[in-house]
């Protein structure tokens, strides 16, 4: 019978969702990923599926404490280390963001995830650096939890309703499918009777020297005010749970409550709660939605920038304070603002979305973002963009991708429109260079502004911010050097 293990999900406090897939160890999603699948002409969506592996790949290194042999490939050069030990991760699932509150606060939205080729689960410390989100390995050389037996499989980790961890361990000596079962691996199995004793999974609680159990939960039988307070619950479980009873119940009757906690709660956290309890029981008004925009702390302005979606199309209060925050400085604001805009009507999209890429053009998660909502659109906006003559890098590096788009759409009269525009020779050199350049990009495969340091490597930095060979303005020397390569 095949075993089920691989990838699952997870978020944090503030709605960022965690996945992994195999050998590579975590991805988060800046965005959420379902404002991408908007629009099908997108020639990447940069801040979906963000990279947390590491600027090289370091953070899939893993540190069994056995050798661990029976792994897949394990003859294979750079599988094992010398000692025979896995070198990185080949299985790693389940990343789990611990949010409980009985151990030691310094654990407190980690991320967790296992591996049970290597018999080990692993710690990452995320941290944002002004700009993202960043992860590293919590420990040099060693990992969170290992055991020496081959048939320790962790395959599931859950942040725990008494607010330690759970790890499901299956207890088994193969893993694998019997499709993939190589003549390498069938005699490591039979070599060390890895398809005997069976029957022994059990669930871990790993708990420390200071962990106090809690109460017991009984939140069903809990009355909606003392749903609303365990909105304030230090234990992510408690609060996920109130709010979902809260929903299901119908929150109608707490609304003041809500409203209450939602402006005035200590704990930014706290205030999402109420925020999206009162959304997913459409109790959410503009006067909701426009003091959370104005809140001091981003992951509730993020939020509301969300939650302003379905008030942007006629609210002029909502339209004003959304476009506001054009000018704010947090990069997550910045990116969540880049994908609501699509909400706003008519004119005051494209307004709206040409003052924030003039700013933030150079951000490539921005730009992706607000393509994602464009569509069939993408030549407006271009047009906009064009009409700015100083040269900038966030916008000449917005026209390339919103020029990208437009070629990628395939439709005569956008692309026709665009290279005409090129071959006039009035228009700023710069600014017909930038849209050939998108040309190139989407047409064999350049690199595109802001590709190095991307999310699976992309290419070198210097052939993302290199001219396009057949832009306006190059030397025919530079072109026929490049021509003789």
């Amino acid at each position: 019978r095949r075993v089920l293990f691989r990838s699952g999900n997870s978020q944090d406090d503030v709605g960022h969702v965690y996945r992994n897939s195999n050998e590579q160890v975590l991805f988060v999603d800046l965005v959420p990923t379902e404002y991408y699948a908007r629009n099908p002409n997108l020639l990447r969506t940069r801040g979906s599926y963000e990279s947390l592996q590491g600027e090289n790949g370091e953070n899939n290194t893993v540190w069994p404490a056995r050798p661990t042999t029976g792994v897949n490939r394990g003859y294979q050069t750079g599988v094992l280390r010398e000692d025979g030990s896995l070198a990185r991760f080949t299985a790693v699932n389940s990343p789990t963001v611990y949010r409980g509150d009985r151990l030691p606060a310094e654990l407190r939205g980690n991320v967790f995830v296992a591996e049970p080729a290597g018999n080990t689960v692993s710690r990452l410390i995320l941290s944002d650096d002004g700009s993202k989100i960043v992860a590293r390995k919590a420990y040099e050389k060693g990992e969170f939890f290992v055991s020496t037996d081959e048939r320790f499989r962790p395959v599931y980790i859950s942040s725990a309703p008494d607010g330690t961890l759970y790890v499901v361990d299956i207890y088994h000596g193969i893993i694998q499918h019997k499709g993939f079962i190589t003549e390498y691996l069938r005699d490591q199995i039979l070599s060390r009777n890895l398809d005997k004793d069976l029957h022994h999974g059990r669930i871990w609680r790993i708990v420390h020297d200071s962990t106090v159990r809690g109460p017991r939960p009984a939140l069903s039988k809990a009355t909606l005010p003392q749903l609303v307070a365990t909105l304030s619950h230090p234990n992510g479980w408690w609060r996920d749970t109130a709010q979902r009873l809260l929903v299901e119940r119908g929150a109608k009757p707490v609304v003041a409550q809500l409203t209450q906690l939602a402006a005035s709660a200590p704990a930014p956290r706290t205030k999402l709660h109420a925020l999206w309890t009162m959304d997913g029981d459409d109790l959410t008004t503009p006067a909701i939605v426009l003091r959370a925009l104005g809140d001091p702390s981003r992951d509730v302005r993020v939020s509301a920038i969300r939650l302003a979606e379905r008030f942007m199309a006629d609210n002029r209060d909502v339209q004003a304070a959304v476009a506001k925050l054009v000018d704010d400085a947090d990069w997550n604001v910045q990116q969540q603002l880049a994908a609501s805009i699509a909400a706003l009507p008519d004119g005051t999209r494209e307004t709206t979305i040409t003052a924030l890429l003039a700013k933030r053009g150079d951000n490539p998660v921005v730009v992706d973002a607000a393509l994602s909502g464009i569509r069939g659109r993408e030549s407006a906006l271009l047009t906009e963009l064009l009409k700015g003559t100083t040269q900038t890098a966030p916008r000449e590096q917005a026209i390339t991708m919103v020029a990208a788009t437009v070629v990628r759409a395939s439709q005569d009269t956008p692309v026709q429109t665009l290279l005409a525009w090129v071959a006039d020779s009035s228009h700023p050199t710069w600014a017909r260079s930038a849209v050939l350049r998108g040309a190139e990009v989407a047409l064999t495969g350049a690199a595109a502004p802001g590709t190095a340091g991307g999310r699976r490597g992309g290419a070198n930095a210097a052939a993302a911010d290199a001219p396009c060979p057949t832009c306006p303005g190059r030397s025919e020397e530079h072109t026929s050097e490049l021509q003789s390569r």
